[in-house]
């Protein structure tokens, strides 16, 4: 089974530590094969989610601060 994990709003901390401000995982990928399909399903998901900070995460998206990881 392939675990994505897409994170936005991404940090390094001086320890090296990576931060997110949102982080979504998907497991199987059932429907979602590319990275555009991923992104699209996590900005669905903060549209529906997320009330105060919605216009920050997308912006981030928008502004390519964020990361897919396989595994």
């Amino acid at each position: 089974m392939i675990t994505t994990t897409i994170r936005v709003g991404l940090r390094t901390l001086t320890n090296g530590t990576k931060l997110s401000v949102y982080r979504c995982f998907l497991n199987g990928m059932q429907g979602i094969e590319t990275d555009e399909q991923a992104i699209e399903y996590v900005r669905t998901r903060i549209n529906n989610d997320w009330g105060l900070n919605r216009g920050m995460l997308l912006n981030c998206i928008d502004n390519n601060d964020y990361s897919i990881e396989r595994g």
